[in-house]
């Protein structure tokens, strides 16, 4: 309950200043604080994505906290929110930590456990930082929520968190000049895809050589699980609507990555050949499986 006294400290601690000349209001959000393994690179990658829209990287004022290598970076407009980068004291478990953040820099952030534990922001525009991510390879994800909001979640450089940059504007136009593949998607799918890779965790009880999820153009980007046994048999999982069926369709595999598959289950080829690439799965009749 605000009462008098209340508005009385907010007007006095409004204006109050503190390094940087920065004021801070109260019950605002100024400081996002993340673990990181390389504090300095997470600052440049921010700077990289964000470009004048944000400091250069500083150190804390405060002489132990500067001693520890924290790094931070401020917006320089807007609510001015600041992040810092720190680094996580030798804890139990930090090599296994070292491995997931290496492993993630790889991978989609859908592939990742860490993929809720992300930080929120807001942007007039989402064009220009999704095109720096895509030249640089940044693994990065956009969805379209219901009500028109994208929300586009980056892998941070060297940390366990993921950054939430949101917006209403995005020139789809402009980064398909450049990228023509990029693609929004919706939390339906995005949920199909993780109920996927948590069945593999679960169940895969059987040895596999290779075991992905793909993402299919001609069915508006579904999903599909491809699973190679030691065998060469091929189990595909996949569904090609948000509230569709799931189907199973089966094949195999020879030692070039050749593959032909039998999608009769769901009223399909039943002898479609194709070849298992790094970035998809190449078929005969020209469809391309994105790998995701």
């Amino acid at each position: 309950m605000e009462t008098r006294k209340n508005r009385r400290v907010y007007r006095k601690t409004r204006k109050q200043k503190f390094y940087g000349n920065v004021r801070y209001t109260p019950y605002t959000i100024h400081k996002t604080t993340i673990m990181s393994f390389d504090p300095t690179a997470s600052c440049r990658q921010m700077r990289y994505i964000f470009g004048n829209s944000i400091s250069k990287i500083n150190m804390p004022p405060d002489a132990a906290l500067k001693k520890r290598g924290i790094r931070w970076v401020r917006f320089l407009s807007g609510g001015k929110g600041e992040f810092h980068f720190v680094p996580p004291v030798q804890l139990k478990g930090d090599s296994e930590l070292r491995k997931l953040e290496e492993k993630q820099r790889n991978v989609s952030p859908l592939e990742s456990q860490f993929f809720e534990n992300h930080v929120g922001l807001y942007v007039p525009d989402l064009t220009d930082i999704i095109m720096r991510c895509l030249k640089r390879n940044i693994k990065c994800h956009l969805n379209k929520r219901e009500d028109g909001m994208y929300q586009f979640y980056i892998e941070l450089d060297s940390a366990l968190d993921y950054l939430d940059v949101d917006s209403k504007t995005v020139n789809f136009k402009k980064i398909h000049k450049v990228y023509p593949k990029f693609r929004t998607f919706n939390f339906a799918n995005n949920s199909i895809v993780q109920e996927l890779l948590q069945k593999e965790y679960l169940t895969n009880k059987a040895k596999t050589l290779k075991s992905k999820i793909y993402l299919d153009p001609v069915h508006d980007y579904a999903p599909r699980k491809l699973e190679v046994k030691d065998n060469g048999n091929i189990i595909v999982i996949g569904i090609d609507a948000a509230k569709g069926k799931l189907w199973k369709a089966s094949g195999n595999m020879n030692g070039n990555n050749n593959i032909i598959l039998d999608f009769s289950c769901k009223g399909g080829p039943k002898n479609i050949r194709g070849k298992i690439l790094k970035s998809g799965i190449k078929f005969e009749d020209g469809n391309i499986w994105n790998a995701l």
